[in-house]
């Protein structure tokens, strides 16, 4: 084949890679290359994972870690054809309120777009938050002055104070709890700002969902409602009763809020009914010393009344690791590692209703 012949070849091919549609000429490249779904996760300090601890005390991520390993699972079954996995994003930080979470969906237009997947939980601090800050109060503490995510710094200043003011001849530390349960201006103070943290829920929550759905109509969002973490507490002595009962009543407020605004287009994981079951605790109650990992069974931790004993024993040692960590868990109103791993096999079960949903 002459010179002339072999360019007038390579023209024609030229000629016709040109005029083949471009999806044709990009097919096998659009095969190889497919955009990872996205898994975007909102809210406080129970989405952030706290406190969902391994055996070295390191972060394990909660139920979100959890539900985000099940989501590339079921991408791996053999008879999905896609070969990915999710990307997970995690912008939950602990102490948030429906007022920051606006922020964040504000600053963060794009990835709530970009979602497939959405899961939030917010509201406890709305609670959660006035409650601690009037039991450290009762020490003349503020959590303002305290930087730990787990809130570590601050439970040792707690515990600290509580066995320097019985041992000094003051309160013991049930005196103090006990002014929360009574006609105190203290509990009056707490009352008043639980039900204000209610109000604020109830106005705002509705924002952060047509704020989603304005970026995002399609995504599948899984709402976890609100617990009481006094649960616990009251099992083991019912005179914490009347303060777990007065919790209660703004719980169901915010819940009733999440569960009225279902509409809009969510599914709700019921973690107060899971939190609040007498049998989860069965384990605990049966051995509250920890003899053989009965604590590790609870879905929380938060125990006043064992806090308050531990402090009272005249030969409790903050500083002692040993002695610090019974308190510090018995402090803690977040989830337990298992309260993680049951709260993710709700949500896992709300993810497939609605995947079977139309």
């Amino acid at each position: 084949m002459n010179a002339k012949k072999k360019l007038a070849l390579l023209l024609s091919l030229v000629l016709l890679l040109m005029l083949l549609p471009a999806s044709v000429q990009a097919e096998e490249a659009v095969a190889e290359v497919v955009e990872p779904p996205l898994y975007l996760a909102l809210g406080d300090s129970i989405s952030f994972g706290l406190t969902d601890v391994n055996e070295s005390g390191v972060l394990q991520g909660g139920y979100v870690a959890k539900f985000d390993d099940f989501l590339d699972m079921y991408l791996d079954n053999p008879m999905i054809s896609l070969d990915v996995e999710y990307d997970n994003v995690n912008l939950s930080y602990p102490g948030d309120t429906t007022l920051d979470l606006l922020g964040v969906i504000g600053k963060n237009h794009k990835l709530v777009k970009d979602a497939e997947v959405i899961t939030i939980s917010i509201g406890s601090n709305h609670l959660l938050g006035p409650a601690i800050e009037a039991i450290v109060g009762l020490y003349g503490l503020s959590p303002d002055d305290f930087t730990a995510l787990d809130g570590r710094d601050m439970i040792m200043a707690l515990a600290t104070l509580m066995k320097a003011d019985w041992t000094d001849g003051g309160y013991t530390p049930a005196d103090r709890i006990s002014s929360l349960m009574m006609p105190t201006p203290q509990s009056a103070e707490l009352n008043q700002a639980w039900m204000e943290g209610a109000a604020m829920f109830s106005r705002k929550w509705p924002l952060i969902m047509e704020k989603i759905r304005r970026d995002n109509p399609n995504a599948m969002i899984i709402v976890n409602n609100v617990y009481n973490p006094l649960k616990l507490s009251m099992m083991v002595n019912a005179l914490m009763t009347p303060l777990h009962d007065a919790l209660e009543i703004y719980v169901g407020q915010i819940n009733t809020v999440i569960d009225d605004n279902q509409a809009i287009g969510y599914g709700i994981v019921d973690n107060h009914s899971l939190i609040s079951e007498d049998t989860a605790y069965a384990g605990y109650i049966a051995d509250p010393l920890n003899a053989v990992g009965g604590w590790y069974t609870a879905p929380v931790l938060f125990n006043i009344p064992m806090a308050v004993s531990l402090s009272a024993d005249p030969s409790f040692t903050p500083a002692d690791p040993t002695h610090f960590l019974p308190f510090f868990l018995s402090c803690d109103p977040h989830p337990s590692t298992v309260g993680h791993l049951m709260i993710a096999n709700e949500v896992i079960e709300v993810y497939g209703n609605m995947m079977m949903t139309p």
